[in-house]
């Protein structure tokens, strides 16, 4: 249904600003003893913090992130933990449930497993699947497609599979107002008594999203 989309006209119109913007980021500001204070037990993960430090000390961007991707023919499981680490630094900064969610993940027994499985089946153009098999305790679809987003640029993967988060969402809505599509052909978005967005896992919304 969605195989052959075309870009967005609002995308189309401020293609230059959204493409200048990504060019000029300034990255996530982190603090690596914030986070060490939650992984200090964990040498293996307070070496790999001390690794990400040594090559962004205080900011960290998408370069950044996607540098730690190993070689495509490569099974190197700390890269790929590094990656993924990495990818959460950028994505929570120095928010305190992010650190113990992205703990909460890298502490399952199965996570260099699941990554290193990710990893590949995204690099093949497997999203779908990668999406459906995809199951970290803390880490939703709003953060593993973070994850994907960084396979696909260390990679140069086309279709790149972007990010899908509650922010996203929300202006995915305004897009698919103006362009006549189905909000719920792409996400399913739940709202709690707050107002809070998050949403809930659907493949198939995300494959459509990427195409």
């Amino acid at each position: 249904m969605y195989d052959t989309l075309k870009l967005p006209d609002f995308l189309s119109a401020h293609k230059a600003n959204i493409q200048g913007g990504l060019a000029g980021e300034k990255g996530t500001k982190w603090n690596i003893e914030t986070w060490l204070k939650h992984f200090g037990n964990d040498v293996t993960i307070s070496t790999d913090l001390d690794a990400i430090w040594q090559r962004s000390p205080k900011v960290i961007t998408r370069n950044d992130v996607k540098s730690w991707a190993p070689p495509r023919d490569s099974t190197d499981r700390t890269a790929v933990r590094r990656l993924f680490l990495a990818s959460m630094i950028w994505g929570w900064g120095n928010r305190g449930i992010g650190i113990r969610n992205a703990k909460r993940s890298l502490s399952s027994p199965n996570a260099e497993e699941l990554l290193e499985k990710s990893l590949e089946l995204v690099k093949n153009g497997e999203i779908v699947e990668a999406y459906e098999s995809f199951s970290l305790p803390g880490c939703g679809p709003a953060f593993f497609t973070k994850f994907f987003y960084f396979i696909g640029l260390a990679y140069n993967l086309k279709p790149l599979p972007v990010i899908l988060d509650s922010n996203v969402a929300k202006c995915l809505e305004l897009i698919c107002s103006q362009e006549g599509w189905r909000l719920e052909d792409f996400v399913v978005l739940v709202k709690d008594k707050k107002g809070n967005v998050s949403l809930k896992r659907y493949a198939g919304g995300y494959r459509n999203f990427v195409s």
